[in-house]
């Protein structure tokens, strides 16, 4: 169809533009339910509110993670300092690119009184 289509009552598709819609719904997250993910998926600017479970971390076991951390030398310490740093200054660059395209995007009155 190439117009407007109108459906009252029940459809039932096996296709949708040319995507298997099963298919499409097994690998779906869903939101507002747990999620099971078998194998590697890589995420960008997302925010997690709640549990997330992983055996890996970018490609590291979460054990090796957790006893890195653990050794506390101040060779992690200085790491971990500089990751902050660089994943905060990463977040400020990121606010100030945001700041400098709010006046093109959104109109800002402000009524004085005198």
């Amino acid at each position: 169809f190439t117009n407007t289509v109108r459906i009252n009552g029940d459809a039932f598709f096996h296709y949708f533009n040319g995507e298997n819609l099963s298919e499409l719904y097994r690998n779906s997250l869903l939101i507002g339910e747990d999620n099971v993910i078998n194998g590697y998926i890589r995420f960008s600017n997302i925010s997690v509110f709640g549990n997330a479970q992983t055996e890996r971390i970018n490609g590291v076991s979460v054990s090796d993670i957790k006893q890195y951390l653990a050794s506390s030398t101040p060779t992690v310490d200085d790491d971990i300092i500089r990751s902050t740093v660089l994943t905060l200054d990463h977040l400020i660059d990121i606010g100030l690119n945001h700041s400098e395209d709010m006046e093109a995007q959104y109109l800002y009155v402000e009524v004085i009184n005198e």
